[in-house]
């Protein structure tokens, strides 16, 4: 079983952008809040994408760690929807300079 990598705000090393948030259990203390996920914000810094864009269009968490709701996204499916992403930045900055 894999372990918990998600943080709040109280565990995490560095305090994360708000809208990189979203409700999970900490792996480290092990409480219900607003928790981020170090190493997919790490990714999509990477990309750099932006906190608002994260926000609204990708996922904030690989598992939130919550009984009975809990669903874990594998890096191949975080990375396609990264991929969708970014095409559809290009595509908007391609219709922006054609208009």
């Amino acid at each position: 079983m894999e372990t918990n990598p998600n943080r709040c705000s109280a565990c995490a090393e560095v305090i994360p952008d708000v809208r990189l948030m979203d409700t999970g259990k900490c792996g480290s203390c092990g409480q219900t809040r607003d928790v981020v996920d170090p190493a997919l914000a790490d990714l999509y810094n990477g990309f750099d994408l932006t906190p608002d864009e994260i926000w609204k269009f990708l996922p904030r968490l690989r598992s939130t760690h919550l009984d009975g709701i809990d669903r874990t996204l594998g890096w191949t499916e975080i990375g396609q929807k990264v991929n969708q992403r970014i095409r559809q930045q290009m595509a908007d900055a391609l219709d922006e300079q054609t208009h």
